[in-house]
This record gives structure tokens, C-alpha cells and sequence, in this order.
């Protein structure tokens, strides 16, 4: 019987990736997430100009419900509320992305103040500087937003002056004319106002 001789095994050991491969897979991640997220604010901006140019071309009108003001200040609601979770996705996204730079440059490879992240992350950790970023700003503006809205649907009245106070109705007058005695030869006629819905009757 012919023996075979015995199979290698096939198994390779993985590849191994140099710090700079792993410094731009999370470069690349980092600058895709941060690019989408800008354009996401820029367009929310823009939805936040026409919604407001809208509201306020409907608050200078007196013949819209007051339901109407309050259907507004819901759609403002929404769209907060919207954004804001796509934004808090961005930034936890891009926040693995940062703690993969760090961990990079926290190696040999990177000597001195070449160390960014490292370096932003310390500068940032105290004092009132870390509220000079993107989500301070971005939450700002999804707060003011919220607020506005919850404003404008309960209570619309604050933000057109037509709905504080309705018109009064005004009441219709009649002239009626009656003869009067010739007083010293002098003929004349005399008038006579009545308001509807009065007990008063002035004559002159």
C-alpha cells in the first residue's frame, strides 16, 4: 500500500499592520464622520431659516386658528428633536475614531507635540475652553429650538399680537329722520341714532 506523505498545515498567521496603516484607517474613519456631520448641520441650518421665515409670515396673519400656531410649534419640536439624534450618532461615532488616534499616538512612533489628539484632549480638560467645540454649538441651537417651539404651541399668543385680543364686533347704526314743529319759522328735520342691541336713542 503507497504511504502519502503528510500535509503541511495551511495556516498563516494574520497580517500585521504597521502604526501608520492603523493611524490612517482611523484618520479616514474620523474625517468621513466629521465631514458628514458638518454638512448634516448645514442643512439643518437651512430647514431652521425656512421654518422660521414660515412661522414668522404666519404670525403677521390674523386669520389663521390658534391650532394652526400650535401644529407650528410642534413641527419645531420634531425637527430639533430629529437633528439632535442624528447628531448625538455623529458624535459618538466620532468619538471611537478619537480614542483610536489617541491610543495610536500614545505609542513610540510619536514623539513631542506631534501628538494632537493627546495634545487637544489635555488643553480641553480644564478650564472653560472644551465649550469652545462643534457639539456646544450644535446643542445651543437644538435647545433654542426646542424652546421656541414648546413656546409657540402652548402658548402661540405670546408671539402674534391678533390673538391676544379678538376684535369687538361693532354695532350697527340707523339714521332715522322724524319731522320737528317749525320753531320761529324755521322748518328743519331732526336726526334720530339708535344702536341695535342698545336702550339708548340720541336725537339732534
Amino acid at each position: 500500500m503507497k504511504r502519502y506523505p503528510a500535509r503541511k498545515s495551511c495556516s498563516k498567521k494574520p497580517p500585521s499592520i504597521t502604526d501608520k496603516e492603523r493611524f490612517d484607517y482611523a484618520w479616514k474613519h474620523f474625517a468621513l464622520i466629521a465631514d458628514q456631520r458638518i454638512k448634516t448641520f448645514n442643512f439643518y441650518i437651512i430647514v431652521l431659516l425656512a421654518a422660521f421665515g414660515g412661522t414668522i409670515s404666519n404670525l403677521v396673519r390674523s386669520d389663521l386658528p390658534r391650532h394652526d400656531f400650535c401644529l407650528i410649534g410642534f413641527a419645531h419640536i420634531c425637527a430639533a428633536v430629529i437633528f439632535w439624534a442624528i447628531d448625538s450618532r455623529s458624535c459618538r461615532m466620532l468619538q471611537v475614531a478619537v480614542d483610536a488616534l489617541t491610543e495610536i499616538e500614545s505609542s513610540p512612533a510619536f514623539e513631542g507635540k506631534i501628538k494632537l489628539m493627546l495634545e487637544d484632549r489635555k488643553r480641553n480638560k480644564h478650564g472653560l475652553w472644551h465649550l469652545l467645540s462643534y457639539r456646544v454649538a450644535f446643542k445651543a441651537t437644538f435647545v433654542l429650538q426646542l424652546i421656541f417651539g414648546f413656546a409657540l404651541a402652548l402658548n402661540p399668543s405670546a408671539f402674534s399680537s391678533a390673538l391676544k385680543s379678538p376684535p369687538s364686533p361693532q354695532l350697527p347704526v340707523q339714521l332715522h329722520t322724524a319731522p320737528v314743529q317749525p320753531a320761529e319759522k324755521q322748518k328743519g328735520c331732526s336726526y334720530e341714532f339708535n344702536l341695535k342691541g342698545s336702550d339708548h336713542t340720541f336725537i339732534f
